[in-house]
């Protein structure tokens, strides 16, 4: 996946190979849905939008799969296209209404303190690791660094783009707001 970062969201033959990689399918249900892209690139802010066939939508329980599977995959997405700062994705619930959702750089990098933070609580809770905490990066662009660093953020974001509330003294990772 390293290998497919792209400097501009403008190359669409290059985004659409890292939406590739990343694995775009929601295997779920075992089988691929059906997407195109589009690209927003004459103003800022930079974007991706990923339109899901409204077929897609009649499955059941698929828009919480494609929410949580998109949450999960738009700040890899943010961090390996350079000048990228705002994932959309489209489809139609199951009653016709259009659905967008979106993610922003913005937002990805205001959540990284907290996310990292509670990622270094979980780990040492369950003492499942060494012990070693990671440091929270300025922003999500910095995990393009190296494949090493494309990995971690891809295990952080593996449960989705989560938000860290306390309660009753733990630190849970709940669904987006």
């Amino acid at each position: 996946m390293y290998d497919a970062r792209t400097p501009y969201v403008g190359d669409a033959t290059a985004v659409g190979n890292l939406v590739h990689e990343i694995g775009l399918w929601l295997s779920s249900m075992e089988l691929p849905y059906n997407y195109t892209i589009s690209l927003q690139t004459t103003s800022e802010p930079y974007g991706l939008t990923i339109h899901f066939d409204s077929v897609t939508a009649h499955v059941l329980g698929v828009e919480r799969d494609i929410d949580k599977r998109m949450y999960a995959t738009a700040p890899t997405l943010l961090a390996l296209i350079g000048n990228l700062e705002q994932v959309q994705w489209t489809y139609a619930a199951p009653d016709g209404t259009a659905v967008t959702r979106s993610v922003t750089l913005e937002e990805v990098d205001q959540a990284l303190p907290d996310w990292i933070e509670a990622r270094n609580l979980a780990y040492h809770q369950d003492n499942s690791e060494d012990g070693t905490d990671w440091i929270a990066p300025e922003s999500v662009k910095d995990y393009a660094a190296s494949p090493a660093a494309v990995q971690r953020l891809m295990n952080l974001t593996d449960y989705g783009f989560y938000v860290v509330t306390v309660e009753d003294g733990a630190y849970f990772f709940n669904p987006w707001p």
